[in-house]
């Protein structure tokens, strides 16, 4: 008995190196397996990476700034070109322009063709008759939006006035006219635009005249008593625009289209007051009818 003993334990020393021995081994190799996978990939996949991003931003940022660099210049001149152009024009060649005058008739109204429009022109019940007494001396109609007046034969003149008569106060008169070429043809005549007024019981006027000759260029002047302005020659078949003002103290100034030709302040300004515009003709000589002058565009303020 006491042999078997040492034996059996001989044996189970002999069987716990054996599974020691195997426990061993595998408690190894998964510490082994562990270090060849983290080794291995973690240094492959940093390294690609960077080269990407690197190559690619700087071709796409380097494109865009050269398109908005070329649209800038492009919306930045219309504004340039019409801000300096239309201030430029109004301001340099119009000291007193049209539209700051009201219209006051534009002859264009159809319901007064062949006619003119009582509601605001005063006209003479009879201009009369020339010798033989089968025509007017005067013929005045609206007609194609211009009002046309021709002279038939030597007579007094003829005045048609605005119905706003007995005004205390006028800034301005203007009127666009011309002579057709069929004026001054067989008479002389003359053409002008006026502003009568009252002097303390007195008749004031002041004028622009156009005088036409027979076979001569039509001449421009204006004035008031104790005043006229140079001489200025004018073309037949060409409009042009007459503007009288007046400011506060009377002082006078005249414009042909744009251009001054004079001012003026009467002696009796003070005196002075109830303005009345107006316009007309008068055939100052000749065998036969002088033409047609058409008058557009009466503006008053």
């Amino acid at each position: 008995m006491k042999k078997i003993i040492p034996l059996m334990l001989l044996a189970l020393a002999l069987l716990a190196c054996d599974v020691g021995s195997l426990l061993g081994q595998g408690g190894a190799t998964p510490t082994t397996v562990v270090r060849v996978i983290t080794a291995t990939p973690a240094p492959a996949q940093p390294t690609q990476p960077p080269a990407q991003p690197s190559a690619q931003p700087p071709a796409q940022p380097t494109q865009p700034p050269a398109q908005p660099s070329a649209q800038p210049p492009a919306a930045t001149k219309p504004p340039v070109a019409v801000a300096t152009q239309a201030p430029v024009v109004v301001a340099t060649q119009l000291p007193a322009p049209v539209s700051d005058l009201p219209l006051y008739d534009g002859f264009d109204n159809a319901a007064f063709e062949n006619s003119i429009n009582p509601s605001l022109w005063k006209t003479p019940g009879d201009v009369g008759r020339c010798p033989g007494g089968q025509v007017s001396v005067f013929e005045y109609k609206q007609k194609s939006g211009a009002l046309n007046i021709d002279s038939l034969c030597a007579a007094f003149p003829l005045v048609i006035e605005t119905r706003e008569g007995g005004r205390k106060t006028l800034k301005a008169y203007e009127v666009t006219l011309k002579l057709a070429p069929n004026a001054s043809a067989k008479a002389s005549a003359q053409v002008f635009i006026q502003i009568a007024g009252d002097e303390r019981g007195n008749n004031w006027k002041t004028s622009c005249t156009i005088d036409a000759g027979i076979g001569g260029a039509p001449k421009l002047g204006c004035g008031a008593p104790g005043y006229g302005t140079p001489g200025t020659d004018l073309k037949f078949d060409t409009w042009y625009r007459l503007r009288i003002e007046m400011d506060d103290t009377l002082t006078i100034s005249y414009f042909l289209d744009n251009t001054l030709l004079g001012k003026y302040k009467p002696a009796t300004a003070a005196l002075i007051g109830n303005f009345t515009p107006g316009f007309g003709m008068q055939n100052v000589g000749g065998s036969g009818a002088f033409g047609t002058v058409l008058i557009d565009a009466m503006r008053i303020q």
